[in-house]
């Protein structure tokens, strides 16, 4: 099964190059934002970021190696594959995931790692 449902996000992974890093064994976490939480975005946010820049933004979204399980309650900063720290946070009392500010409404178990469906599109930390 394919590692990511959610068409706009797809269509930034492919034009990026990244797509080729998920057809490994894995295992993954990718964090897929939401065809809304692009609409919502100011248009040409993406647009206007660097070739590089867009494909950092894309490999921000994954997480290699490990399969972060909601279930299990890992909580606490994971690094992406863009190098640049991202917060899981698992709300033990509701069940609640959520990924820097965006939280996680669905999740999908792929083949090499697990997929979440996320509310925002994640922005790396500034370069200083």
């Amino acid at each position: 099964s394919s590692l990511v449902g959610e068409s706009t996000f797809a269509s930034y992974l492919t034009s990026t190059g990244v797509a080729a890093t998920l057809s490994g064994k894995g295992p993954y976490t990718v964090f897929v934002p939401s065809n809304a939480a692009f609409a919502a975005l100011k248009p040409g946010t993406i647009a206007n970021l660097s070739a590089a820049d867009r494909k950092r933004l894309v490999q921000y979204h994954i997480v290699s190696g490990r399969a972060l399980d909601i279930d299990a309650v890992s909580s606490g900063a994971v690094t992406s594959l863009s190098k640049d720290a991202l917060n899981f946070n698992v709300n033990i009392s509701t069940g609640v995931a959520q990924v820097n500010s965006s939280f996680v409404i669905h999740e999908y178990k792929a083949s090499n790692g697990v997929v979440y469906v996320i509310t925002g599109v994640l922005f790396p930390p500034l370069k200083s």
